[in-house]
């Protein structure tokens, strides 16, 4: 069988384990069901081959057990929303508007009610434990970074509507935001146990080293699941613009890809040195120089890990070569959340 992905990227971070997966591994699936989010044996089994502890693993592969555990379930809900974001009954706009309203106390609460949804409900387990060890402004700011992860998808989605592609600039700052991965910075910093101190956090270096980090994590997933994204119908994808935009075939899309990835991570290099340059000027050592530069570890750790996770993970293992471009089962069917006679776990708006 032929390697259903393209050449591996040349990333300058190498990968790391969190011995604490095997374990951590269990208690996820464990927490799934719990919450509704997987049901049945089949669903269990496409849910662990995802892998998602090991990803979380890659990212902070020096985290306790207790500590891996909180931040799979949050990777790993992040990546289930965006499975159920891209089947038929939540790709218009307005669908998508009624997730927001559904979801939009939760995040700024970190609780939710008796009758919400499973997806509301699992959320509510993640950031209440979260809420309780996070001060206010770092709450806002995540509620804020979430917020504006969840109206990014609108565009999109009235894209799938439209049949319409966006352009390269317009892709690349849109991506940016509707990747979600500026939460996953602030969850990032939360990790620690300390927080970035304002000299630092508010300016332009980490800005420009946090976008340099979020193109190379995103359009590292744009390469790996182009055939993903385009049998199940979409159009936000690097490699899919690129190759409506500059006419390119599939292997010369994902070439320009690999290339434009290559020229973020020496970007991300060149800040990274000013900024731990800069960082003993900026603030006093100890604490706060201990949060800079695991915040910045963490940001090698999620380029590098995003690869290996990527060519590891079932998820994007989707097709042999020259098979017809489908979503396969696996993915259809990820959270077994297709709606029941009687209605399904996310009620009468899909959520």
């Amino acid at each position: 069988m032929a390697d259903p992905h393209p050449p591996r990227l040349a990333l300058p971070f190498a990968v790391r384990h969190n011995l604490h997966v095997p374990t951590v591994e269990k208690r996820l699936l464990g927490w799934a069901r719990g919450h509704g989010l997987v049901r049945g044996d089949a669903a269990a089994e496409r849910f662990g081959a995802a892998r998602f502890t090991r990803f979380a693993g890659y990212i902070h592969p020096d985290a306790s057990a207790d500590d891996l555990y909180l931040y799979a379930r949050f990777l790993a809900w992040e990546f289930l929303a965006d499975d159920r974001y891209a089947q038929d009954g939540l790709r218009s706009a307005r669908a998508w508007e009624r997730v927001i309203a559904h979801l939009e106390p939760v995040y700024r609460t970190g609780t939710a009610g008796r009758d919400a949804s499973p997806v509301a409900c699992s959320l509510a387990d993640i950031l209440g434990r979260v809420y309780s060890h996070a001060d206010a402004q770092w709450r806002e700011r995540f509620t804020n970074a979430s917020m504006a992860t969840l109206y990014s998808v609108v565009p999109g989605n009235s894209r799938r509507e439209n049949s319409t592609c966006p352009g390269v600039d317009e892709f690349i700052r849109r991506r940016r935001i509707a990747s979600g991965h500026a939460p996953c910075q602030l969850i990032d910093e939360f990790m620690t146990g300390g927080r970035l101190p304002p000299t630092v956090r508010d300016g332009a270096l980490l800005a420009e080293i946090r976008t340099a980090e979020t193109d190379v994590v995103s359009w590292t997933n744009d390469y790996y699941s182009c055939r993903k994204e385009e049998g199940a119908g979409g159009l936000d994808n690097f490699v899919l613009v690129l190759e409506r935009a500059e006419k390119l075939d599939r292997a010369q899309a994902q070439d320009a890809v690999a290339r434009r990835i290559q020229d973020r991570v020496a970007d991300f290099l060149l800040a990274r040195r000013e900024l731990l340059g800069r960082v003993d000027e900026s603030v006093s050592v100890g604490a706060t120089d201990r949060v800079v530069r695991a915040c910045v570890e963490t940001m090698h750790n999620w380029m590098a890990g995003t690869d290996a996770w990527s060519r590891e993970s079932r998820r994007y293992r989707l097709l042999d070569a020259g098979a017809a471009v489908r979503v396969p089962n696996y993915v259809e069917e990820l959270l077994d959340l297709r709606e029941p006679p009687g209605g399904g776990p996310f009620g009468d708006a899909g959520w």
